[in-house]
């Protein structure tokens, strides 16, 4: 089985099994995530990412995942998990050398 095959197969099933737990009021939430890769040199596809913890660029990969969470409850529900780079053919409405990082994030000033 190839990367992208294996990726589809689990979100498939990762979706599947949290969408037997998601109820109408489930609260959903979003978080994008940076990964930093500050010493590597050959991974594909490294990219500019922002370092909110830091105010900082340095290069990785972003991280979107998706939670549910009942709002009374103390149980968190996986629905997804996606680790991306803007530098990559697949990203979409890709610019060369324009940064996803300076614009999801601009710097303070």
């Amino acid at each position: 089985m190839k990367h992208a095959e294996l990726e589809a197969a689990l979100t498939t099933k990762l979706v599947e099994m949290a969408s037997l737990r998601i109820q109408q009021d489930t609260v959903l939430a979003l978080d994008l995530s940076d990964i930093r890769k500050e010493y590597a040199q050959k991974m594909e596809h490294l990219a500019p990412v922002w370092d909110g913890s830091t105010g900082e660029t340095h290069p990785g990969y972003w991280l979107l995942e998706g939670a549910g969470a009942e709002v009374r409850g103390s149980e968190i529900v996986p629905v997804c998990q996606k680790l991306f780079s803007v530098e990559a053919k697949e990203f979409p409405q890709r610019k060369r050398g324009d940064s996803f990082a300076h614009r999801s994030h601009p710097r303070p000033h």
